[in-house]
This record gives C-alpha cells, sequence and structure tokens, in this order.
C-alpha cells in the first residue's frame, strides 16, 4: 500500500513539475521584416522521370501531369542585421526535416529549394518553412515563417507576399 502512495506521489510531482515547464515556454516572436530580405526565384524546370520509389497515391494526387516545364520555387533568405543574441540560424519545413543549420552572421543566406509550384499546392512536398534564431543554448528567440497556401497565396511572417 505504501509503494502506491509513493508511485502516485511521483505520479502527480512530474505532472506539476511538467505543467510549470510548458507554462514558462513563451511564443517565439517573428523577426521584424526590415532585418532580413527574401528573394524568390521562380523558373521552370523539367520534372525528372519519375524516381523508382513506389510514390504512387503522390503521383495521383499532382494536379499538373507530365509534359513540358513546370515553375519551380526556390526562395534565398538573407540576414540583414541580427541582435546580440542571435547566434545561430536554423531552417526547418512542414514534415521537421532540418534545411540549414549554421552559426548566424550578417548577410547569412538560407536557400530553400523548395520545388514545383504545383506539388507545393497539392501538398506534396513541404508547404511552409521556420527559419529560427537561436541564441547559445539553441533556444529560440525570434523566427521568419514562410507559407504557401493551397490557393498558391505566398506569406513571409503572415503578410501576403504574392500568388504562385
Amino acid at each position: 500500500m505504501k509503494a502506491i502512495g509513493t508511485i502516485y506521489h511521483l505520479i502527480l510531482s512530474f505532472a506539476i513539475v511538467s505543467i510549470q515547464l510548458s507554462s514558462d515556454q513563451t511564443e517565439i516572436r517573428n523577426k521584424p521584416s526590415e532585418e532580413f530580405e527574401v528573394k524568390v526565384d521562380y523558373s521552370f524546370k523539367e520534372r525528372p522521370q519519375e524516381e523508382k520509389k513506389a510514390d504512387y497515391e503522390a503521383v495521383e494526387k499532382r494536379s499538373h501531369k507530365p509534359g513540358g516545364p513546370l515553375p519551380y520555387l526556390l526562395v534565398t533568405v538573407t540576414v540583414l542585421s541580427l541582435s546580440d543574441q542571435e547566434t545561430r540560424v536554423k531552417a526547418i519545413d512542414s514534415n521537421g526535416k532540418t534545411i540549414a543549420n549554421r552559426k548566424a552572421t550578417k548577410n547569412t543566406q538560407v536557400e530553400i529549394k523548395w520545388g514545383f509550384s504545383e506539388d507545393i499546392k497539392d501538398r506534396i512536398v513541404p508547404h511552409s518553412h521556420t527559419v529560427l534564431f537561436l541564441d547559445d543554448r539553441k533556444k529560440p528567440i525570434s523566427q521568419i515563417y514562410l507559407l504557401v497556401e493551397e490557393d498558391g497565396t505566398f506569406y513571409v511572417n503572415g503578410e501576403k507576399r504574392g500568388k504562385f
């Protein structure tokens, strides 16, 4: 009986500590637009022959079928200024894959090879990317959030920047 009470006490203590830790987390602020530049390179490329992997569902989901050059999206984020706390830059896509992770300096560039615009809109490839600015302890200080909606509208930190 005493063991059950001890286990109950440990579980209760763990729950209280977890709640306190989650309440200490603060929302990451968006980096001010005057501190970075976003360059969009919208070119046309031929889609490579389908790879030999069996992702038939993704191929069927495509709204544009093969044949001819397609619009391809490449986005470059250039850091114009950093706060004293921002020492690293890390970019991740909406699937959680790390695209870049390096020391941040003025004029650091993060290149995001987003992919074919139709694949982005059809959600075959990631539709958003987050560029995080971290401190020495790798705690996020600020972010740049890039998003392409299903209709092709492009947003940077919630600000409409165009449509693909």
